[in-house]
């Protein structure tokens, strides 16, 4: 009888428990519409800080339990704002999300001009002038490395300004695979130059890789990069644009009062790793010893390794620091009628091999004047003129230095 009451007492104290526990939960209630009051199907709802989840069914309703440290519901929906709502002492809750416009109502540029990104079904990828801006390269090719998703990006030399390869979604042609480069409307095909050898005057036999074929471009020049992927979106620029496009967008004026910009960075380059090689007398003794081992004499150089100074650690002797610096000042204004867009720019970049070097002079003025007859606006007129010229000292493997001069775009 005893242990009887034992256990009603103990059934009891843990029922009693469990309820006063059941107690703190809530279980609240809601709605889930867009701006136009119609209810969204799916939107998921989270407590802030648990594991609470649910989503809204075709009307747009549900019910959720809240557990007592739950504060916030989370409410978000693809394609629109996520929004935080306080719990407090309410049970039902009618949440309107708005669209996300900072991505449905981006412009890209197309082949045949410009589209809302929600109103774009091919596959495209864009890359900002925000994106790029803080990245020290010298070429804009260089500068989509790791900026796309299926465009891959790799060095041919580390030579200063040397050509890149660019894939969009892989090798897609044994006779190139480089994509087609629409810089302001002027097509340059990346196949034309990527992987062209330069020979040495001294050495016909001795090559290095040939300069980029948008060495010639300052970066600071770029308002945006778009990449055209598939057949849908290249399909204007034909047999061309097989291996993808890649359409550059220069800077222009922005509205609003004149401004004066200047862009510039200065900064060393520097090899990372040097390998451990052996001194001189070393060597000495490591030739001695082989040339015991193949029943050989000494050669007489190496007849006495100890009286042999250190030797030359070639290593030390080609490499260096090399800076590298980028100005670029540019002037901007609009009125009502007319905008401007004038910058000029300077780049260096001396290679870490010595007497190697990458330098480019730049101008780029861009023009935008509307014509105004009896008080219409009929015809726009766009000047853009962008004068390069660039100089490229590459050194082969037998010392000589290569030049390669151009003046570009």
């Amino acid at each position: 009888m005893k242990k009887s009451l034992q256990l009603f007492f103990a059934f009891s104290l843990c029922l009693l428990f469990g309820t006063a526990l059941f107690a703190q939960n809530k279980t609240v209630t809601g709605i889930v519409t867009d701006q136009n009051n119609l209810p969204l199907a799916g939107a998921s709802v989270t407590v802030k800080g648990a594991r609470s989840a649910t989503t809204t069914d075709a009307g747009g309703k549900f019910t959720l339990v809240v557990p007592p440290a739950g504060k916030t519901l989370v409410v978000s929906f693809i394609g629109m704002q996520s929004q935080e709502v306080s719990i407090g002492i309410k049970t039902s809750f009618s949440v309107t999300l708005s669209s996300s416009a900072s991505t449905l109502g981006d412009v890209v540029v197309i082949g045949y001009g410009t589209q809302k990104r929600g109103d774009v079904n091919g596959a495209i990828s864009s890359v900002s002038s925000r994106d790029i801006a803080d990245i020290p390269q010298s070429t804009v090719d260089q500068m989509l490395q790791g900026k796309a998703a299926g465009v891959t990006v790799t060095e041919n030399s580390g030579a200063p300004g040397a050509a890149v390869s660019v894939r969009i979604r892989g090798i897609t042609s044994f006779s190139g695979s480089e994509p087609l480069y629409v810089v302001d409307g002027v097509q340059i095909d990346g196949n034309a130059n990527t992987g062209q050898q330069l020979t040495s005057q001294a050495s016909p036999s001795q090559q290095e890789t040939s300069p980029s074929v948008l060495a010639s471009l300052n970066p600071n020049d770029i308002e945006s990069i778009d990449i055209l992927k598939d057949a849908s979106a290249t399909a204007i620029y034909g047999s061309r644009g097989a291996n993808g496009v890649v359409i550059i967008t220069t800077k222009r004026a922005k509205a609003g009062q004149s401004r004066i910009t200047y862009d510039g960075y200065y900064g060393d380059q520097e090899q990372g790793k040097f390998l451990n090689v052996m001194k001189l007398p070393q060597y000495a003794a490591y030739e001695n010893t082989l040339a015991n081992e193949f029943g050989q004499g000494p050669r007489v150089e190496f007849s006495n390794p100890s009286k042999l100074g250190p030797g030359t650690d070639w290593q030390e002797a080609i490499f260096r620091r090399a800076p590298q610096t980028s100005n670029t000042l540019a002037f901007s204004g609009a009125t009502a009628k007319t905008d401007y867009y004038v910058s000029g720019g300077y780049f260096q970049q001396k290679g870490t091999v010595i007497a190697s070097d990458f330098n480019r002079y730049s101008i780029h003025a861009a023009v935008n004047s509307t014509v105004d007859a009896t008080g219409l606006s009929w015809e726009k007129f766009t000047e853009t003129f962008v004068a390069t010229a660039s100089s490229t000292t590459l050194v082969f493997r037998n010392g000589d230095p290569g030049s390669d001069n151009s003046n570009g775009l």
